[in-house]
C-alpha cells in the first residue's frame, strides 16, 4: 500500500509537465497516450474523458 501511495504521489507531480508537453504540440499522439493513462490512474475523469476523445480524433 505504501508503494501505491508514493507512485501516485509521482503520478501526480508528472501531470503538469506533460499537459505543458501538450500545449506546446497538441497533435503529439504518445504525449496524449501518457495524459490518458496520468488520468486514469489519478482519477481526473473530466481531463480523461477529453484527452481520449482527442486521443481518438487524432489517429
Amino acid at each position: 500500500m505504501a508503494c501505491k501511495k508514493v507512485a501516485d504521489e509521482i503520478y501526480l507531480k508528472a501531470v503538469p509537465y506533460f499537459e505543458q508537453a501538450h500545449a506546446l504540440n497538441e497533435k503529439d499522439v504518445q504525449t496524449m497516450q501518457q495524459l490518458v493513462k496520468l488520468y486514469g490512474k489519478t482519477n481526473d475523469q473530466a481531463k480523461y474523458d477529453v484527452m481520449k476523445a482527442k486521443l481518438e480524433k487524432s489517429q
